[in-house]
């Protein structure tokens, strides 16, 4: 295939960050030359090209060209695009879950079910980066927890015990509340923070309703018509009657969050474990006195966790580099991968990839996750089980978190808002 040429929709901060990451910046894509596209986060091109790097040092004579791409909907747009024109390139780093159907793998990606490392990566894996059982992808990264995130030195010094149910978890909030500190951080003005009372109450969903994500998928259940699922909606809507929540919630930034948080001004801050590696940038003790702990639902026998996997790995249909691309694929799953892309962007969650251990140094909120995916006790989140979904649910739990809607009215909307995108995915029942 003949040499690229620029693309011209990069932003220049796009091509700003790539050269700050030392992107590797091969000649042309010849039979020893791979490209692969990735969205211009500094995050995912800073980890793409540690791990380029140390597979180029392993491999003398082979060149990683990583290709820079819008972040979104744009990048999602691009990626759909030029798969289906096959000129993207010959490796793509992109989402797991059910968002990777919308690629049309079976046309446009290739099939890694029998590769060796396959059979070393975990279950909840498999369902995200798989479609009609065929696995197209290799995990980038850790799979991060969501639940709440809470300030260790906040919750000795008040001598509260992790919550297992959530009457346990409003008992604790009202103990920091006596104490004059701000029970739960809410951040209103970053809209998308406001969602992870819903998000990250899926376990306990699915503990309920075992099965709901397939009946959610086919039309059958909806979010106002289960007790279960509307729960994550009563529990904002619960937050805001009691005062529990940030005298300033509605125009608090994420930032803002992160800072009550790590100077221990607050105690709790619905996340998900991503949000602590960009906390201790900025407060660095926050690696070891930020904790997780998984939403609790009614019942403490069911407590577990939600879990959110990383990006996936995949390869083009298009490729004509397919032994060479699987080699690289490959290592990415190795332990070799994992070191270098923990190297790279630290611990950032529990490794799918059976044979890669958690680092010393992984932050106490990672480091929490274990026991729950030692023991089985998560639950991938909707989004990885089901294509039905809305970017709709963080306004609408911005407005039942800030009182102007009632839970069931907010399970109602979200369930309008979806009804409308399984219909222009063509999904039956809806």
């Amino acid at each position: 295939m003949p040499s690229r040429k620029p693309r011209i929709f990069l932003t220049v901060a796009a091509v700003l960050v790539a050269g700050l990451t030392g992107c590797s910046t091969g000649t042309g894509a010849d039979g020893n030359t791979l490209t692969i596209s990735v969205a211009n986060t500094a995050t995912d091109l800073s980890a793409m090209d540690a791990l380029s790097k140390a597979f180029e040092k392993k491999n003398p004579g082979v060149t990683v060209e990583v290709e820079p791409r819008p972040q979104g909907t744009d990048g999602e747009n691009v990626v759909k695009t030029r798969l289906n024109s096959g000129d993207l390139g010959d490796l793509l780093m992109y989402n797991s879950g059910a968002v990777l159907g919308d690629t049309n793998p079976g046309r446009n990606l290739v099939k890694l079910t029998d590769e060796p490392w396959a059979k070393n990566t975990s279950e909840a894996w498999h369902k995200a980066a798989s479609v009609d059982e065929d696995l197209y992808g290799a995990p980038v990264g850790g799979s991060s927890g969501g639940g709440v995130l809470y300030n260790k030195e906040v919750y000795e010094k008040l001598n509260l015990e992790i919550p297992k149910t959530w009457d346990e978890l409003i008992e604790n909030a009202r103990a920091v509340k006596e104490a004059d500190l701000v029970p739960f951080v809410q951040t209103y003005k970053d809209s998308w923070t406001a969602q992870f009372f819903v998000l990250a109450d899926y376990h306990n969903v699915e503990a309920s309703v075992p099965g709901f994500a397939e009946r959610w998928t086919a039309g059958r259940a909806k979010f106002a018509d289960t007790p279960a699922a509307t729960a994550g909606f009563e529990h904002l809507r619960q937050v805001h009657e009691l005062g529990l929540a940030n005298k300033d919630y509605a125009t608090a930034t994420y930032d803002q969050g992160q800072q009550l948080l790590a100077t221990g001004k607050a105690a709790m801050y619905p996340q998900t474990t991503s949000a602590v590696r960009a906390m201790t940038q900025r407060y660095p003790e926050a690696a070891k006195n930020i904790g997780l702990f998984p939403v609790p639902g009614d019942d403490a026998a069911t407590y577990g966790l939600t879990t959110w996997q990383p990006q996936g790995l995949y390869i083009t249909s298009a490729s004509e580099r397919r032994d060479l691309a699987k080699k690289f694929v490959a290592f990415v799953a190795s332990p070799e991968g994992c070191d270098a892309y923990v190297a790279s962007s630290g611990a950032t969650g529990i490794s799918p990839i059976g044979s890669c251990e958690l680092p010393d140094n992984a932050t106490q909120a990672v480091k929490d996750m274990l026991p729950f995916v030692e023991d089985g006790d998560t639950t991938p989140a909707l989004e990885f089980l089901s294509p039905v979904a809305s970017t709709s649910l963080q306004d609408i739990s911005v407005a039942v978190g800030s009182g102007l809607t009632s839970a069931a009215q907010g399970a109602k909307r979200y369930d309008e808002a979806a009804a409308k995108s399984a219909r222009q995915l063509g999904i039956k029942g809806w």
